[in-house]
């Protein structure tokens, strides 16, 4: 009676089991509007190193658990990992992800989740055929005299642009503080064409924008801002922006 008994359960979860994976003819995962190589563009541009654990040494392997609603749109981001940094850089850049083309189970959209591997390393490529996990490596290299120079004049015209945006960036500052944000963000759109990237142009912008009742506007560049690594900027945006484009 016992064997019996165990005979008919077994039975009966290897034909739930066959149904189940029958009834999934079809599925297709969720992808980063442009592939893989369009996602990893997106990482290299706005996941940094964090600087402590670069001057120190340290690594870190990480687990993000990403779901994609069958809108597209990142409902949710989860970053497991001993490092509060690193998951901090990847909880702000994924979390603020333009959306995905959805996951399809039997040709319909479905809510998903996925699993991303991320590596931070000070080393050469750990996992060069695994294309599942994104590498942030940081190489020390040590020029020679000829390229020391030549790295020397970069950065010198580097540096004289700087100074030129950011004297155009200053005259932004003060139309804001004018109340005059038309010509702040003139000033801003200016200095930005120059080269200016830094979080706190975005974020001036997204102040401007949001001072002539402009909320697309102010949202895309405080998205920007915190992209840039501005965390106060990513919890406004996550307060304001998110929860109304939701």
């Amino acid at each position: 009676m016992r064997w019996a008994l165990l005979f008919l359960i077994l039975f009966y979860h290897s034909k739930r089991l066959y149904c189940q994976s029958d009834s999934v003819k079809n599925y297709r995962a969720p992808q980063f509007v442009g592939g893989k190589g369009a996602f990893k563009s997106y990482l290299h541009k706005y996941v940094t190193y964090p600087d402590y654990e670069l001057e120190h040494g340290i690594e870190a392997g990480l687990s993000a658990v990403i779901y994609v609603s069958k809108e597209g749109s990142i409902k949710f981001v989860n970053v497991l990992g001993s490092n509060a940094e690193f998951r901090k850089v990847l909880k702000r850049v994924l979390t603020l992800m333009p959306d995905w083309i959805p996951a399809k189970v039997n040709n319909l959209p479905a809510d998903t989740f996925i699993i991303q591997r991320f590596v931070f390393s000070q080393e050469v490529e750990r996992f060069p055929h695994d294309s599942d996990v994104f590498e942030l490596n940081y190489y020390t290299y040590w020029p020679n005299d000829k390229e020391a120079e030549i790295m020397r004049t970069k950065n010198d015209y580097y540096l004289y642009k700087a100074r030129q945006w950011n004297k155009i960036y200053k005259k932004g500052i003060r139309a804001m503080e004018k109340q005059n944000y038309e010509e702040a963000i003139k000033y801003f759109m200016q200095s930005n064409t120059m080269g200016n990237n830094e979080a706190k142009l975005y974020y001036n912008l997204s102040v401007a924008y949001y001072n002539r009742n402009d909320m697309p506007s102010s949202c895309l560049y405080l998205r920007e801002a915190a992209l840039r690594g501005d965390e106060e900027a990513f919890k406004e945006y996550l307060g304001t922006c998110k929860i109304k484009k939701q």
